[in-house]
């Protein structure tokens, strides 16, 4: 869910920036493009823990 949430902010503003400050008329595309590439950072960071998961951390104590 987080991850989603990321994705549209995101989009949302590379698109009000190519809007705002660059010449092209239809931002929502090329905004959509960039989001995408960066979309498999976006899930590294925004995935749940797994049930039962155990850190090496924990496990030491």
């Amino acid at each position: 869910m987080r991850g989603r949430l990321i994705f549209g902010a995101l989009a949302g503003f590379i698109t009000y920036c190519i809007r705002a400050f660059g010449n092209f008329p239809e931002g929502m595309a090329f905004a959509v493009l960039l989001v995408n590439a960066v979309t498999p950072l976006i899930d590294n960071y925004t995935q749940p823990k797994a049930y039962g998961h155990v850190s090496s951390k924990e496990k030491s104590l």
